[in-house]
């Protein structure tokens, strides 16, 4: 018993308060999300301070929110926070929150207002960020009928919140560094998937994609690539997973046209107050960005975002997408480059048709289709009748201007699908797909006689009579090689030619 009571003598309320409160702010700091700082706040408040109503109040300084309001979670009974919402004007918040030292009951009128609400002591102290500095207040609050607010609870209190708001400022630390990754991230992946391929439909598709990943409230995405001032819609995805349908038709002096003649990035927070849309009558909501796709002080293209509430794109959202924006910008350059060089690399330089080279990928390409489907398909081999002469009498331009005016007549007479070639000389191919040889020599007999009754004016008193020869093979029927097809092509293109010189004239 003895030891008992010397125990008892001993003990020291006020030690083990601060022991508690000790506890309190490590469990606090230890903390690392916003929602568990405040958690332990509200908890270390029960043990320390007990018996107290608490509330988070934004002071009103915000003008979109000029009225002080009550964030929710509060524990206030209802005609506490009703009075409290009262009370509250009455005070010179400004002075309040300037101070940074907590507010207390300071005259009896303030005392008998807040009694009426059942409130029997009030402390309102400033939280001050590096986010929001000086806008918010923690209310404590007791009940009539309880004690007041002791300087212990004072600053016990003004303890919990330095240390809570030093804990939260750090939570949110870890979390921008979690975002900053994950977007680095999503650009280094974006970036890898648009170097990876010079298709400009893929380079498009990987860009949407990365749009998505980067920028949750984005509603639909559009891309538009712009070339000698005219802008022609490129790709589009949408929240719901659509590919590739246009919202709408840029108009001449709206929002895309507009970041395409500027190469200015343009932010609409409001559609319905922006001067862009107050006169176009369309009636959309939302918020859009308008990003130019740019290379060396050249715009490739012009990427919008659109999200279906305003002010979804802040500055800070808006900065991993400008990377993006100018990644996309040197894909699609490289892309738009690689399509001229293949253009050229498989084009004639004389007539614009494909060249042997694209002649002979083409083949390949259908020989593989036609056998894996069981189609047939036909081979045209076409030379011009007496090209030597037209060179050596009128010499080389004048041969260039009939192969020219041949290559410009030959696709008229056949189907948009079938593929018509330049294969050397003055040598013409046609590939006929999904064809059988009574088509097939339907074909080739109406290019005979159309070249037949053809005149090739090439000068304004001289005209010259051109015709053709032309070798026909079929698959597989004929061969089911490249080699073998084109060889029996040529070989009844020459019997033609030989035949047509047998005629008498």
């Amino acid at each position: 018993m003895e030891n008992g009571s010397s125990n008892s003598e001993n003990f020291d309320p006020a030690s083990s308060r601060i022991a508690e409160l000790a506890a309190a702010l490590t469990r606090i700091s230890a903390c690392t999300t916003p929602q568990a700082t405040l958690q332990e706040l509200l908890a270390a408040f029960r043990q320390l301070i007990p018996r107290i109503g608490y509330a988070l109040i934004h002071a009103g300084r915000d003008p979109a929110h000029p009225q002080p309001r009550v964030e929710p979670g509060h524990t206030l009974e209802e005609d506490q926070l009703q009075g409290l919402l009262a009370f509250l004007p009455s005070l010179n918040l400004p002075a309040v929150l300037s101070v940074r030292t907590p507010w207390v009951i300071d005259s009896p009128q303030s005392a008998e207002t807040l009694r009426t609400c059942g409130i029997r002591d009030l402390l309102l102290i400033p939280i001050f960020t590096q986010e929001d500095p000086s806008n918010q207040l923690l209310a404590l609050t007791r009940r009539v009928g309880e004690a007041r607010f002791s300087a212990e609870d004072t600053q016990a209190a003004v303890l919990l919140i330095t240390q809570a708001v030093s804990a939260i400022q750090t939570a949110q630390l870890l979390v921008n560094l979690e975002v900053r990754n994950h977007e680095l991230e999503t650009i280094l992946q974006s970036s890898l998937q648009l170097t990876a391929s010079l298709d400009l439909k893929q380079v498009l598709d990987a860009v949407m994609a990365g749009v998505f990943r980067l920028s949750p409230p984005t509603h639909d995405a559009h891309i538009f690539l712009y070339q000698d001032g005219t802008l022609e819609f490129g790709a589009s995805l949408w929240q719901d997973g659509r590919k590739d349908v246009p919202f709408s038709k840029p108009r001449p002096q709206g929002l895309t046209a507009t970041v395409a003649r500027t190469g200015k990035m343009i932010l609409v927070d409001d559609l319905q107050t922006h001067p862009l849309y107050l006169s176009s009558g369309l009636g959309w909501q939302g918020s859009i960005v308008s990003l130019p796709l740019v290379v060396q002080d050249h715009v490739v293209g012009v990427m919008n975002l659109a999200a279906l509430q305003p002010g979804q794109y802040s500055a800070e959202s808006l900065r991993p997408l400008r990377l993006l924006a100018d990644q996309a910008a040197i894909a699609i350059e490289n892309a738009r480059l690689h399509a001229i060089i293949q253009q050229e690399a498989f084009s004639d330089a004389l007539t614009g048709l494909p060249n042997r080279r694209a002649m002979d990928r083409e083949l390949e390409d259908e020989i593989r289709r036609s056998a894996r489907y069981h189609h047939h398909f036909a081979l045209l081999i076409l030379d011009l009748d007496g090209f030597k002469q037209i060179n050596d009498t009128y010499g080389h331009p004048v041969g260039d201007q009939a192969l020219i005016w041949f290559s410009q007549k030959l696709p008229t007479l056949v189907r948009d699908t079938d593929f018509v070639a330049r294969y050397g000389g003055d040598e013409l191919v046609v590939i006929l797909p999904e064809t059988h040889k009574q088509v097939a020599e339907s074909v080739r007999q109406r290019i005979f006689e159309f070249f037949e009754r053809e005149v090739f004016d090439f000068h304004e008193e001289i005209s010259q009579p051109i015709t053709v020869s032309v070798g026909l093979s079929l698959f597989p029927e004929d061969g089911k090689s490249a080699d073998r097809l084109l060889k029996i092509a040529d070989q009844r293109l020459y019997r033609h030619k030989d035949r047509r010189k047998a005629l008498p004239r």
